[in-house]
């Protein structure tokens, strides 16, 4: 049997109890200061990165949960040092050994033999216990504590210490800006206060590729002289575009022919924009537009066909036109120019491409027509061509008296006057009207013809007996011939005027025979010419005789 006789040595224990709770101390702070060192500088570069670019809430978000996750593990291993740092006695003991020489073996071994790990012949134990006894004599005068280097604990609490009063300093310094700053850590929602605010006019737009833009923003505070516009495109390439002050506060920024889409932000001194977004769209445009006229009915025309260019067009009729465009369209018009005249167009049910529109051809007031069209994505159509516009008028009938050709006659007043004419007209002659007039009276009319036809050639026989109020010897008669169009918009075409004078039975009897003297001499005449031209025919021919016997 072994008798355990080595009492232990609560000195000794006591003072490595001391130690343990140090190093348990400083593996701990040290890990705070780590946190506290991660918490301000991640806090700082958080609100410095803010900054500079002013993050989306989302990114403040995601860092936001980065920087929180990783002080969670900072603050889990600090606070772990609690159980993972705590050693036995034994290991307090060699740890105190490996750094002083003095106490080699001594502390270990007067640990051990007083737990009772060490077994300790008869013989032996009077050495042993005097081994504590000298231990406990070495260990008076010594603070285990201090062995422990804590120059690692100092550098980091002096260097959390120092961010943390910078970071403080720099907080109040800030003001507003450091307040907003961490307002917007804490993903509140609030603006960066600058010395210039950045006020966007032109803001999120649709345009059209190929159009040309003016990004326009107007500066609030301090005006710089120049702005800049930063662009950012589909691909992922970036630009750098200069704003020029145009007036007063106003910065804009020309860009010609937009071939895609791009966010933008516009920064005017260390103001800057929540970022835009400019759209481009392929505007709606016509590919082909064909017109059907529908004429009059008066015209008898069959329906035309028109492309543009050949839009020659009656007053009266009615034109339908058909155009496709190159994407699916919600709204088109069509404006008549010179007007303030606008016909709305429906789509086609089978093809949103396509869509109609008739409208009645009431005037010939406007030069042309201009075709607007909506996509369904609500780009407009370019201010696109005017089509041109041709009239085709519908001009007076033409109608000539080709009997009597004379401009004065002579009649009596009960005969019977014969009058020739003829009429044409491009689209029918409605009806045929004498108008006569006695003694520069009232006129009066008589429809003479009502045949409808382009081409009149007729004559009338004019009774003069039937005159009201009835003629007499020494009345002047004033006559012309009117034809009335079938479109009754068309003024009437009208004859020349002719006279007709009113005689006596034997001055018409003299008048004829004047007229037959007159022929008769003209008959004669014609004669005596006709033998003149038969000798000088034959004179003519005896001389070729002669010379070719």
């Amino acid at each position: 049997m072994i008798e355990r006789e080595v009492s232990p040595s609560l000195m000794l224990k006591a003072k490595l109890q001391v130690l343990g709770r140090r190093i348990i101390a400083i593996a701990f702070f040290e890990r705070f200061g780590v946190f506290m060192l991660a918490l301000v500088l991640g806090s700082v570069l958080l609100a410095t990165v803010d900054w500079f670019f002013e993050l989306s809430l989302g990114f403040r978000t995601a860092s936001l949960s980065l920087l929180s996750l990783s002080l969670a593990v900072l603050a889990a291993k600090a606070i772990s040092a609690f159980w993972t740092c705590r050693l036995g006695m034994e290991q307090l003991a060699l740890r105190i050994e490996k750094r002083r020489a003095d106490f080699s073996s001594r502390l270990i071994s007067s640990i051990q033999f007083g737990s009772g790990k060490s077994a300790v012949p008869p013989q032996a134990l009077g050495m042993v216990n005097s081994l504590v006894s000298e231990t406990e004599e070495l260990a008076k005068a010594e603070s285990f504590a201090s062995i422990e280097d804590t120059s690692r604990l100092v550098r980091r609490l002096s260097l959390a210490g120092m961010a943390l009063a910078l970071a403080g300093g720099g907080y109040f310094i800030g003001g507003g800006v450091t307040q907003a700053l961490m307002k917007r850590m804490m993903l509140a929602d609030v603006p960066i206060p600058r010395a210039t605010k950045v006020v966007v006019i032109t803001q999120d737009i649709r345009v059209g590729i190929g159009d040309t833009i003016a990004l326009a923003a107007t500066a609030e505070g301090i005006v710089p002289e120049l702005g800049q516009a930063r662009i950012r495109r589909e691909d992922g390439r970036r630009e750098r575009l200069t704003m020029e002050n145009v007036n007063g506060n106003q910065f804009e920024c020309l860009i010609q022919g937009v071939p895609e889409s791009f966010e933008y932000i516009i920064h005017l001194n260390d103001g800057r924009s929540d970022p835009y977004q400019v759209t481009a769209l392929p505007r709606p445009k016509i590919e082909t537009i064909n017109g059907t006229q529908h004429y009059p009915k008066y015209t008898g025309l069959d329906n035309t066909h028109h492309e543009p260019g050949q839009f020659l067009l009656l007053p009266g009729g009615q034109l339908t036109l058909d155009i496709h465009a190159n994407q699916a369209i919600t709204n088109g018009t069509v404006h008549l120019v010179g007007t303030d005249q606008t016909i709305k167009l429906s789509t086609h049910d089978d093809d949103p491409k396509r869509f109609q529109g008739s409208f009645k051809i009431s005037t010939n007031q406007f030069t042309g027509f201009k075709v607007h069209l909506t996509s369904t994505e609500g780009m407009d159509s370019a201010e696109g061509s005017v089509y041109r516009v041709d009239w085709l008028r519908d001009m007076p009938p033409k109608i000539k008296i080709v009997h009597p050709q004379r401009q004065e006659e002579l009649a009596t007043r009960s005969a019977r006057f014969l009058i020739k004419y003829e009429v044409e007209d491009r689209f029918g002659v409605d009806s045929v009207r004498l108008y006569y007039q006695v003694n520069e009276g009232n006129s009066k009319a008589v429809t003479i013809n009502d045949v409808k036809a382009k081409e009149i050639v007729s004559s009338h026989d004019w009774k003069l007996w039937n005159l009201d109020p009835a003629l007499k010897a020494g009345d002047l008669v004033t006559y012309w011939l009117e034809a009335y169009d079938a479109n009754q918009q068309t003024v009437a075409g009208r004859s020349q005027s002719l006279t007709l004078r009113i005689v006596s039975d034997s001055e018409k009897r003299r008048e004829l025979l004047s007229r037959a003297a007159d022929l008769l001499g003209r008959v004669e005449l014609v004669a005596d010419e006709e033998e003149l031209l038969s000798e000088q025919l034959r004179e003519l021919i005896r001389g070729n005789v002669r010379a070719n016997p």
